[in-house]
């Protein structure tokens, strides 16, 4: 145990010990007041350690911190000075060594701090798992509903369309059986008129009788064929024996009036 202005031998040794390296010391007591202030040390023999022969002036706690220029790394050292005592024991003084930098309560605390950022995380991407399913889910009902919607659409489609045709179908049949029921009264109105006309005239009037009747044949005719632009449906509205009974009907007038010319002749 050193005492005051006793030789006291500080060593330091810089990263990789290196050689011929510029080291520098500092050293304060317990109440800050600078006992060494950045002298340099000394290398012993190119070991890459070097040291520095100190003499304190107090009895007091000092602290020695060692720096070096090229090859950063701080270190100290507490140096207690004590009276000597008397008696033959001995000593030992004790050195303060810096504290750890990795204690282990601050392990704890990290691993834990870990621990639960990694549970924080994993209920995170858990929950984000869970959204994703459900809207998955949710995509494929809506599918599902939209398939099934579409299908319900296509039947009401097919059944429209099946109840349109099918009332088309009845209107024309009606239509046609109306048209022609009626056409064929006409035609047995107008046949049952010219027989009777016939019948009733004169020879001297006959022709031009027949020729107005035969206009009004004309005439109905051309009804007949408007009535069935009308309703886009002559080739089935009328028969074939309808329309030839008209034909004959004039072509016996066109034959009755040559006839009745000719015997004026």
């Amino acid at each position: 145990m050193p005492d005051i202005n006793d030789k006291f031998v500080i060593y330091y040794a810089p990263k990789g010990y290196g050689s011929s390296l510029t080291v520098t010391i500092s050293v304060y007591d317990t109440i800050g007041e600078t006992e060494v202030n950045a002298q340099s040390m000394t290398e012993l023999e190119n070991t890459g350690i070097y040291y520095y022969n100190f003499y304190p002036k107090k009895r007091t706690s000092y602290t020695a911190i060692m720096d070096c220029v090229q090859r950063p790394y701080k270190a100290h050292q507490i140096i207690r000075i004590e009276k000597q005592k008397v008696s033959g024991a001995v000593t030992i003084p004790k050195i303060a060594f810096p504290p750890k930098t990795w204690q282990s309560k601050d392990k704890e605390s990290v691993i834990k701090m870990i621990n639960k950022i990694s549970r924080t995380q994993l209920e995170t991407k858990k929950q984000e798992i869970e959204n994703l399913n459900e809207l998955q889910l949710k995509d494929r009902n809506s599918h599902s509903e939209l398939s099934n919607r579409m299908t319900e659409l296509e039947k009401i489609q097919t059944l429209s369309k099946r109840n349109s045709q099918e009332l088309i179908d009845k209107g024309i049949d009606s239509m046609k059986n109306s048209n022609t029921t009626f056409l064929e009264k006409q035609f047995d109105s107008l046949k049952k008129t010219f027989l009777t006309e016939v019948n009733n005239l004169s020879e001297s009037t006959l022709t031009s009788k027949i020729k107005e009747l035969n206009l009004k044949i004309i005439k109905f005719s051309k009804l007949a064929d408007e009535t069935n632009a009308n309703i886009g449906l002559s080739n089935e509205l009328f028969s074939s024996n309808l329309k030839n009974k008209l034909d004959k009907l004039t072509q016996q007038a066109d034959d009755l009036i040559l006839l009745l010319k000719n015997a004026e002749n």
